[in-house]
């Protein structure tokens, strides 16, 4: 099992440490699930919207911060690409995972997080958390009062999270010819 980060991702990161090519060494099987990125708040923000996030972060450069999963994640990656498309000053703070990185929006270490919807969606619905865009193409069915990046102007923040199954190359090409 796999995500995007391991295939595309780590391998530009991580050349020399990753001990495997994703293109050489693996073959993919399928796709098992998507899911959307979505970025959120706390409550306690005074933004309800992204538009007003950016105005906010625009208003505070170099004093917003928020978390990650690490260098190199989904998140850590959208954002930095949203700091240089829109021209705001943003401050990174990796987390060793998703769990911490949560948790920092909750405890109110950092402003904003954007991650895996299902890494989201309970503090959502709890209330905890207040989304306010999805990166899907369209808007996703868990949260449809939600717009997407791309109804707010931003298209280049549309990427969707895949998983899949992958195997090494020999093992592939030995369950085809079998």
């Amino acid at each position: 099992m796999v995500s995007q980060s391991q295939i595309s991702i780590n391998r530009y990161l991580f050349k020399s440490s990753l001990g495997y090519d994703p293109v050489n060494d693996l073959r993919p099987v399928g796709l098992v699930a998507q899911t959307a990125n979505v970025v959120v708040v706390p409550p306690s923000l005074p933004v309800t919207s992204f538009p007003e996030l950016i105005a906010y972060c625009k208003a505070r450069p170099g004093r917003v911060a928020y978390s990650s999963a690490g260098v190199g994640s989904t998140g850590h990656l959208l954002n930095e690409l949203l700091k240089t498309t829109v021209g705001i000053d943003i401050v990174h703070v990796p987390y060793r995972g998703n769990g911490p990185a949560m948790q920092a929006v909750l405890a109110g270490e950092v402003q904003f997080n954007t991650d895996n919807m299902p890494q989201l969606l309970q503090q959502i619905r709890g209330g905890r958390l207040r989304p306010l865009a999805v990166t899907s193409a369209q808007r996703w069915w868990q949260l449809p009062e939600v717009p997407t990046v791309t109804e707010l102007g931003i298209p280049t923040l549309t990427t969707p999270v895949w998983f899949g199954i992958v195997a090494q190359g020999a093992c592939r090409r030995r369950l085809l010819s079998a």
